[in-house]
């Protein structure tokens, strides 16, 4: 079977031994995928990224499943479902739109997929960096390595209240706009950590 007739469903079924996948990944990422019989561009950065995803889709990003290749198909009905359907995100159109997705032509459609992961491996990154805060004395003594100051529900909690949504609509937001109001919000609370901090030290 040559590459250009090979969908990622049949690649997903054939290719145990991950040869057709080292073929696939020399490839170039094109500039649009055809989905269908319609063309969709390619995300090139990680802001491109987080101005097309929301939230929710960012947390199902984070999803594993049974293998590699099932994982990365998984993110691109992800990341297309809302833009190919028009419909807004939710996981049971994802899943749905999942079947479409495998009938893309491998030879197009994996590139796109291993650019959408490490655009994702570098968001993750990015957040890592700016939204984690440096362990204190305290943590290290409790062998806490880092603190991670929002938890899933404090996220939903912040976005509903920030951008004057419902708590269940709250995972809809922007990726973009919900990373700024976290690292906003960790900024301030760093601010007022340090502003405790030197009260206490001029009070001794």
């Amino acid at each position: 079977m040559t590459l250009n007739y090979l969908t990622l469903r049949r690649l997903f079924r054939l290719d145990k031994n991950n040869v057709l996948i080292e073929q696939l990944a020399g490839l170039a990422v094109p500039y649009n995928i055809r989905i269908g019989l319609k063309q969709y561009p390619v995300p090139i950065t990680v802001n491109d990224l987080g101005d097309n995803i929301c939230w929710g889709q960012r947390l199902l990003m984070a999803t594993e499943h049974k293998s590699d290749l099932e994982t990365y198909m998984f993110f691109l009905a992800n990341y297309y479902q809302p833009i190919v359907t028009g419909k807004p995100f939710s996981e049971k159109r994802v899943m749905k739109f999942y079947k479409r997705i495998t009938k893309c032509h491998a030879f197009e459609a994996y590139p796109v997929l291993t650019r959408l992961v490490n655009l994702f491996t570098e968001m993750v990154t990015i957040e890592n960096e700016k939204l984690n805060r440096p362990p204190t004395k305290a943590m290290q003594a409790a062998e806490i390595d880092k603190l991670q100051p929002f938890s899933d529900l404090n996220i939903l909690e912040l976005i509903a209240d920030k951008c004057k949504v419902k708590l269940t609509d709250a995972h809809m937001e922007e990726y973009n706009v919900v990373f700024a109001l976290l690292w906003s919000e960790k900024e301030s609370q760093d601010f007022q950590e340090r502003y405790s901090q030197i009260k206490i030290a001029q009070n001794k």
